[in-house]
């Protein structure tokens, strides 16, 4: 039988249910996969495991189930075998083997009966609890140091915080990975041992361990297996979610820093409520007295009308972070050029936007809603809240700090703005920023993923017509189905729809052309505008440029995959 997808689900997922193994096969495989899994279940039952199909049905890529487990090794090990097509006799007996074997089981009920998490690390050994707070045991460990007494270990467990940390985890259609950023940085200024997986990788203390787009299960067990680690701050992708569901149990603080309709049309998500259901997992796992901090914004509020341990941020103090407050809700805003925090139904001014670069002085309302949800949620754990205020005042939006997130540049007699945008509430945002420098001109350097819909690429270009007076069209390496050059004649009709002037419209396909080509022809007081996930192409080609025309060069001596 040929497998054409096989997951595990060990976290929260759409499903509800924790620990679910989920395979996809061809249609005409149907019968053979039910006969599969009924011999799974069959198996599990037989040697006292708990492992039943849970649901199951076709879908447009074909027919797929999804069945639950509890030994995560016995019962992988028989779903796989009878997958491979192994004698059935064989695998029970095998199965029973490593079932008389299973040192563990006993251990990981009662710990997780306590609150306590436990990480699967291996067939011989489990973490109990998370960073700092946490127990490696192995089958020695646990009879030559504990006596084989599971109270002995709960008794150690509880003195360790029952092995919690403050996990602090981010979703978003924007702002995610600027806010853990700022969270990371806002915490470790202030003392704290902080693990964070991020689009740009992942971080323990000030050590990058991996590169890449780490926001999913993998790189949030990352963190939390770091016995370093005393704070986990986690981007929380909605790939991630639905591809192995949450990387974490007890969650701090949960944050959605937005939802627009992005996504859309991807991974079975066919509307906004859809993509709002997959964002509100993160907040399915809370601590008590733990805080779910959302925008406030119709779809999210809709979304946990019934919960009460929200917290409510928005630029304004719109109709329904005043309806929380009139409960009794917390709820934090800008209010006379302060942030403040509004709790019990008393106001607290807590720092004027004039005195945070962060957020260009409070030109990117978007940065202000993203510390706005950063500060909210060290508040949640850490009370001081001028220890932090006196960090942020220091913080730059720069390369450094938050590469490739509304970085300004000034070169020689013009600016370069270098962000990650890809949706139209991204676009808004950076081409406002860049008409707040009282620019001479602006020039649009943009893209679109492949696999967003066509109305939605169109948007990105009637959006750039509205701000740039050139725009380049360039396009993204990986073109997700879309054949060359497609992408950008979507965007650029989007753009001719406004009635633009053609002859400022270019297509330039490779990014490093473009943003030299736009320097090439910026005049004084220029604003170039350059949407880039790939810093480590950008970069060398400005540089290069650079030190053609005798000018010192930029982010030298930074991680260009950060």
């Amino acid at each position: 039988m040929e497998v054409k997808k096989f997951t595990i689900l060990e976290g929260t997922n759409l499903k509800g249910i924790n620990q679910l193994f989920y395979v996809l096969v061809s249609e005409k495989e149907q019968k053979l996969l039910q006969s599969k899994l009924t011999s799974y279940e069959i198996i599990c039952t037989d040697l006292g495991l708990k492992g039943e199909i849970i649901d199951e049905g076709f879908s447009n890529e074909g027919y797929e189930a999804w069945v639950s487990y509890d030994r995560y090794y016995i019962c992988l090990y028989i779903v796989e075998s009878l997958l491979n097509g192994e004698n059935e006799d064989e695998i029970s007996q095998i199965a029973w083997e490593k079932v008389k074997d299973d040192w563990s089981y006993e251990l990981i009920l009662r710990v997780k009966d306590e609150g306590i998490p436990v990480v699967m690390l291996s067939e011989q050994e489990i973490q109990i609890g998370y960073g700092i707070n946490s127990l490696r045991v192995n089958k020695g460990v646990f009879k030559n140091d504990y006596l084989e007494s599971i109270d002995e270990i709960i008794k150690e467990m509880k003195i360790k915080n029952n092995g919690l940390i403050p996990i602090i985890s981010v979703t978003g259609t924007n702002g995610k990975t600027t806010t853990v950023r700022l969270i990371y940085t806002l915490l470790k200024n202030i003392g704290y041992s902080v693990g964070m997986a991020s689009t740009g990788g992942i971080f323990i203390g000030d050590k990058n361990i991996k590169h890449g787009d780490t926001t999913g299960f993998y790189s949030a067990r990352e963190v939390l297996k770091n016995n370093t680690v005393d704070v986990a701050v986690l981007e929380t992708a909605r790939g991630g979610i639905i591809k192995k569901g949450l990387g974490y149990e007890k969650c701090c603080v949960a944050i959605i820093t937005s939802l627009s309709e992005d996504h859309i049309g991807m991974n079975g998500i066919e509307d906004l409520d859809g993509l709002g259901r997959v964002k509100a997992l993160i907040a399915d796992d809370m601590i008590y007295g733990g805080k779910i901090i959302i925008r406030a914004i119709e779809p999210l509020v809709k979304l946990f009308t019934n919960r009460e341990d929200i917290v409510l941020f928005d630029f304004e103090k719109n109709e329904f972070i005043i309806k929380h407050i009139e409960l009794g809700g917390e709820a934090w805003y800008v209010e006379d050029g302060c942030i403040v925090l509004n709790k019990d139904g008393i106001e607290h001014e807590i720092i004027n936007l004039q005195k945070i670069p962060f957020a260009h002085k409070g030109y990117s309302k978007g940065n202000v809603k993203n510390i706005i949800a950063a500060l909210a949620a060290i508040n949640t754990f850490y009370k001081d809240i001028q220890d932090v205020i006196a960090v942020l005042e220091n913080l730059q939006c720069d390369i450094y700090t938050n590469a490739g997130r509304q970085n300004i540049i000034t070169i020689d007699d013009y600016k370069i703005i270098l962000d990650y945008g890809h949706n139209a509430e991204a676009f808004e945002e950076v081409f406002y920023i860049a008409k707040s420098l009282n620019p001479s001109s602006i020039t649009g350097i943009i893209a679109a993923a492949g696999d967003r819909r066509d109305e939605y690429i169109r948007e990105l270009g009637t959006i750039a017509a509205r701000y740039c007076n050139h725009i380049i069209i360039r396009e993204q390496v990986e073109r997700r189905g879309r054949s060359q050059g497609e992408s950008p004649e979507i965007i650029k009709k989007g753009v001719m729809n406004t009635g633009f002037n053609s002859s400022k419209v270019e297509i330039i396909l490779k990014e490093e052309e473009a943003i030299v080509y736009a320097m090439k022809k910026a005049i004084k007081d220029e604003v170039i505008v350059l949407f880039t996930q790939c810093l480590d192409v950008v970069i060398p080609a400005i540089n290069n440029y650079l030190d053609s025309r005798g000018l010192k060069k930029i982010a030298e001596d930074i991680d260009l995959l950060h």
